[in-house]
């Protein structure tokens, strides 16, 4: 509808011109606020937990509390406690592959591993 893309215009432009005070900066499609940190947030409420709303370095937070917690784990298994932290009971399709696109990720960058035995960890210097 027309009143719908006035409103999506407006919202697009204030975006901007939060963006241009410097005060909010953008990471892919996700707004933080410039100096502040970046926590990690249980969602809660009847709705699914869509992880496409979750931005990656939140997701990578929640994997380094659970191998913070655990050490060594399972892909699987991080993968669950992961979704867990956000506040969903089942990892689906979606949530299953963003999360496992994030470890990969983390692996590439150094920051996580996979050891012989296949368990996924930090890497610890």
């Amino acid at each position: 509808s027309r009143a719908g893309r006035r409103v999506q215009a407006i919202m697009k432009e204030a975006v901007e011109l939060t963006l241009l005070d410097g005060s909010v900066i953008r990471k892919d499609d996700f707004l933080y606020y410039k100096d502040a940190p970046i926590i990690v947030r249980r969602r809660t409420g009847k709705q699914g937990v869509k992880m496409d709303y979750i931005s990656k370095e939140e997701i990578t937070l929640a994997i380094n509390m659970v191998l913070k917690s655990q050490y060594a784990t399972e892909s699987d298994e991080l993968i669950r406690e992961v979704v867990k932290i956000f506040g969903a009971k089942i990892a689906r399709g979606p949530a299953i592959k963003r999360i496992d696109s994030v470890i990969k990720d983390l692996i590439s960058q150094g920051k996580i591993e996979m050891r012989p035995e296949g368990m996924l960890d930090l890497v610890r210097n």
